[in-house]
């Protein structure tokens, strides 16, 4: 499990609350995937 803050599952450093990398993850995203636009206008 990750010691990061604010993470809630196992993620990486920053608000994963999935399985993530740095930052805002939502899901299993990484630095430097591209989003859909579906999933830019949710915030992620």
């Amino acid at each position: 499990m990750a010691t990061a803050v604010t993470d809630v599952l196992v993620g990486g450093l920053g608000d994963d609350t999935l399985v993530g990398g740095a930052g805002a993850d939502q899901f299993s995203f990484q630095p430097g995937d591209r989003l859909t636009p579906e999933q830019e206008s949710i915030g992620l």
